[in-house]
């Protein structure tokens, strides 16, 4: 599937999720809305891949404070569960799919959590949560490897 960076900016710029309902608010200002349009909760939080890229960049801000203070180059391993959060953040938003619920045989639709019934299903769905969570300690090991041996 091919991505671009307007259809990316217009899906989780300023896009706030509530923390009741999961319905989605667009904010352009910045700041989280007031309260949510369906339910009236005052709670919100910013979509994933902004949580994920936030985590990655803060590790780039870890490897810096490291390097620049002269510490021992073991604390760059401390780069790894940042790397870790940061990258199964971005890869449940990309895949639209919540790794705590797929683990729990368990989906969140409009109406609050429901177990799934479907046996078959619920094997699916760890799966993809296992492969997910795979991925992302992958990628963090890998990352952290670079930045290690640098």
């Amino acid at each position: 599937m091919v991505r671009f960076p307007a259809a990316d900016n217009r899906h989780f710029t300023g896009v706030y999720i509530c923390m009741r309902c999961n319905g989605k608010q667009r904010s352009p200002s910045g700041k989280p809305p007031a309260k949510c349009r369906k339910c009236g909760a005052k709670r919100f939080r910013l979509k994933r891949l902004v949580l994920g890229t936030a985590f990655i960049i803060s590790a780039f801000g870890i490897y810096y404070l490291v390097q620049s203070n002269g510490l021992d180059r073991t604390f760059l391993l401390m780069l790894f569960p940042v790397f870790s959060l940061g990258f199964l953040s971005v890869l449940e938003a990309k895949g639209s799919f919540c790794v705590a619920n797929g683990l729990n045989g368990t989906y969140n639709i409009d109406a609050g959590e429901q177990e799934i019934n479907s046996v078959s299903d619920r094997a699916k769905d760890k799966m993809k949560a296992f492969e997910i969570v795979i991925i992302s300690v992958a990628a963090a090991a890998v990352a952290t490897g670079i930045i290690y041996f640098i």
